[in-house]
């Protein structure tokens, strides 16, 4: 899919965009991006209060930068045979807890794609239960973190 056609999907699905052409921060910006491609027959939308303070600023609170990063795609293989099977129940819990049963299910069967933060996340989570061998997730793709 090329980038015209994933901001336009994205503004047709109401993700929240920006306007503030004066901005700073706006030709990198996922929202100010998207907002490009909100079709001009659609008369309400999703979009950031251009008033609030620090919108259109260098330091802007609903930037997002407009850059592919390595996200994971999926959760089924974290857990190996060489596991405690304590650990295992332990880190399993941990996450639904943490990020909610819907939430844990979508990423462990990867129809959530895994953030950077979410899989240092999971990685400082069996550190601290003592597991010092890599965690692989199940394949890794580029993309945008909206």
């Amino acid at each position: 899919m090329t980038d015209n056609e994933l901001f336009s999907k994205k503004a047709s699905e109401n993700y929240m965009v920006c306007f503030v052409n004066d901005c700073p921060l706006h030709e990198d910006c996922l929202r100010w991006k998207t907002g490009r491609y909100v079709s001009p027959t659609q008369i309400v939308c999703n979009c950031v209060n251009p008033h609030y303070e620090d919108v259109g600023t260098d330091t802007c609170p609903m930037y997002r930068k407009g850059k592919m990063v390595t996200m994971a795609k999926g959760m089924k293989n974290i857990f190996t045979d060489d596991m405690p099977r304590g650990l295992v129940s332990f880190i399993r819990a941990t996450l639904i807890e943490h990020w909610h049963r819907t939430y844990y299910f979508e990423c462990r069967n990867g129809s959530r794609l895994i953030t950077p933060s979410m899989q240092e996340h999971v990685r400082q989570l069996f550190r601290k239960q003592g597991w010092e061998k890599e965690i692989h997730f199940d394949e890794y793709v580029e993309a945008y973190e909206w």
